[in-house]
C-alpha cells in the first residue's frame, strides 16, 4: 500500500487476502463447486466446513492499518494522504546476480515510472476535488423524459434516437428508472421500444428481454448476459464473455475470444470459425430439434422487426441454412440441464440432482 500510494494510488482494493483471512486455501477451484473449506460453494456439506468470521477480516484490516502507520512513521509522515504521489522517495532495487534472479531484471529501467514532473510549490499530488460525472448530460435523461408515459402507467412508447461515441452506458439509467417504478419484473414486452445504432458492450449484464440488432455490433456483445435473448449480424472481440444465461444468435462473423468464461446460456453462430471461439468452457455442437424450433421463431420475429436481409435469406432456404448453424454450449451448463431433465423424469429432487451434477 505504501509503494502504491507513493506512485499515486488513493484507493486500494483487497480481494484474495481477506478471503485467506476467513479460511481460503487458494485451491483455485471456485468455479467447480468443490471448495474444500466452504468459501466458494453452494454444496451444503462443504459449506459446513466454513469457519470464517467477520472478526477475522476486521483483524486482518487492523493489522494492515497498523503496519501502514509504522511505515508512515519511518518515512516521517502522519497520514496516508500525505505520501500520495511522493515518488521521489522510491529507489529501484538493484538485483544481485543469483540463481533466483531473472536474467532480464538488470535491463529494466524504472526511471519513467518514478519520474516526478516539475511542479509549482504547494501543488497538490492527490485528488483535491470530486470527479465530475456529467450525468446531467447523459442521453438517458432524454430517454427517461421521453418514456415518462411508459414509466408512469405502462403506455407503449417507441423512441428513435442517434447515439454518438460520447454517449456511454446508454439505457442504464432508463433501466434503473423502470426497476425503481415497476420492480424486478419490469414492464410488459414491447412497452418501451428503442431504435438505436449500437456500438460496444451492448447487453452487458442483461437479465431479461429481447434485443434485435440489424447489422454488426462492436466488442463485448452480451458480456455477463444472464437472461436476455439477443440477435445481431456479427460481433467484435470477446462476445458472450462470462455469459451465465439467456440466448444469443449471431448471423455473421465473430471476433476473437468468443465465449471466454461462458458458464451458462446458449449461443448460436452461423458458419463459425473454431479458431475464434474460446473452447475452454464450451463445446461447439450441431443444433438439435429444440434449437431449430427456437431459431425459426426468433429469426422470423427478428426479420419482421428489423427487415434484416440476412435473416430473410436464411429463412427463405431454411433447410440449407440449418446445417450452417452451430450451438455454443457451456459444458457444465449442459450437464446441469441434463441432470434437471432426468430428475424431473424420474420424480427426483431437482436441486439435489443439480448439486450432484455440479460436483462431477
Amino acid at each position: 500500500m505504501i509503494v502504491a500510494a507513493l506512485l499515486g494510488a488513493e484507493e486500494f482494493g483487497f480481494a484474495t487476502a481477506p478471503l485467506v483471512s476467513v479460511g481460503c486455501v487458494m485451491m483455485r477451484a471456485c468455479h467447480s463447486d468443490t471448495c474444500p473449506v466452504g468459501v466458494a460453494t453452494q454444496n451444503p456439506e462443504l459449506r459446513l466446513r466454513f469457519a470464517g468470521l467477520p472478526e477475522h477480516v476486521v483483524n486482518f484490516m487492523l493489522l494492515i492499518a497498523g503496519q501502514v502507520r509504522e511505515y508512515l512513521a519511518m518515512l516521517g509522515f502522519r497520514t496516508l494522504a500525505e505520501v500520495v504521489g511522493q515518488a521521489e522517495l522510491l529507489r529501484p532495487r538493484v538485483p544481485e546476480p543469483s540463481a533466483q534472479s531473472h536474467r532480464k531484471a538488470s535491463f529494466l529501467d524504472l526511471a519513467p515510472l518514478l519520474h516526478v514532473p516539475d511542479l509549482p510549490a504547494g501543488a497538490a499530488r492527490r485528488k483535491t476535488r470530486s470527479q465530475r460525472s456529467h450525468l446531467h448530460l447523459a442521453l438517458d435523461n432524454t430517454l427517461i423524459q421521453l418514456a415518462e408515459r411508459a414509466l408512469a402507467d405502462g403506455s407503449p412508447v417507441r423512441l428513435d434516437l442517434p447515439v454518438r461515441n460520447v454517449n456511454r452506458a446508454v439505457g442504464t439509467m432508463l433501466g434503473f428508472a423502470v426497476t425503481r417504478r415497476w420492480g424486478g419484473d419490469g414492464l410488459p414486452a414491447d412497452t418501451i421500444t428503442l431504435g438505436l445504432r449500437a456500438g460496444n458492450v451492448i447487453g452487458y449484464g442483461a437479465t431479461g428481454g429481447e434485443l434485435f440488432l440489424r447489422g454488426v455490433v462492436g466488442e463485448r456483445f452480451c458480456v455477463r448476459n444472464s437472461g436476455a435473448t439477443a440477435v445481431a449480424e456479427g460481433t467484435g472481440d470477446h462476445g458472450c464473455e462470462y455469459m451465465t444465461g439467456g440466448r444469443v444468435v449471431v448471423l455473421g462473423p465473430v471476433g476473437r475470444n468468443f465465449a471466454a468464461g461462458m458458464s451458462g446460456g446458449i449461443a448460436y453462430l452461423l458458419d463459425p470459425d473454431p479458431a475464434l471461439i474460446n473452447s475452454e468452457m464450451v463445446d461447439v455442437e450441431q443444433v438439435d430439434g429444440a434449437d431449430c424450433e427456437f431459431l425459426a421463431d426468433v429469426l422470423s420475429r427478428y426479420q419482421s422487426e428489423t427487415g434484416s436481409p440476412v435473416a430473410a435469406a436464411l429463412l427463405e432456404d431454411w433447410a440449407t441454412a440449418l446445417p450452417r448453424l452451430r450451438r455454443v454450449m457451456p459444458k457444465d451448463y449442459k450437464r446441469v440441464l441434463a441432470a434437471t431433465r432426468r430428475a424431473r423424469r424420474d420424480g427426483q429432487d431437482v436441486a439435489e440432482a443439480v448439486m450432484a451434477a455440479a460436483r462431477v
